[in-house]
């Protein structure tokens, strides 16, 4: 747009050319050389039509460039905030399965005490495992949100 608007016309242009015939099958090559300069007087009206063109081409980058910088933002901000959720699913994932231990072991010994029926035994066997496989699968969503996170502020993977 600052080049538009400081040219006032078209730049000098200097042309060459050169060209080789002959007349006839039998005569000799001829050889000539042609120069042309070109200098336009350029009018206002065409001067300001480019301006105003490269003024449009300005504005439109600008908004694009606006635009993908909020859409960037907000992908980083989302991210953030899977991530966030995702260690708070992870700590009670692990706080779940901490207590699912201390249960299975405080029925494992009332089993061998016989205080427990089996049926309770494997019920609270099968809880203690689901929540093992919980914590797994937290983990492994909050290492795909740390990794979101990272490819939105433009981290190469580690």
């Amino acid at each position: 747009m600052t080049l538009a608007g400081i040219q006032g016309r078209a730049n000098p242009e200097l042309n060459l050319a050169t060209t080789r015939e002959r007349g006839a099958s039998g005569e000799s090559w001829q050889q000539t050389v042609t120069i042309g300069v070109r200098i336009p007087f350029g009018s206002d009206s065409r001067n300001r039509a480019r301006v105003a063109s490269a003024s449009a081409e300005a504005i439109e980058a600008e908004t694009q460039l606006r635009l993908e910088r909020e859409r960037l933002t907000a992908e980083v901000d989302t991210a953030r905030v899977r991530v966030e959720s995702a260690r708070t699913l992870v700590a009670s994932a692990e706080q779940r399965a901490q207590l699912a231990r201390e249960s299975r072991g405080f029925f494992q010994k009332a089993f061998r005490l016989g205080e427990t029926d089996l049926p309770t035994r494997l019920r609270i066997e099968l809880e203690a495992t689901e929540a093992e496989r919980q914590v797994a699968r937290t983990r492994i969503e909050l290492a795909a949100a740390v990794s979101a996170l990272r490819q939105a502020m433009g981290l190469l993977p580690e």
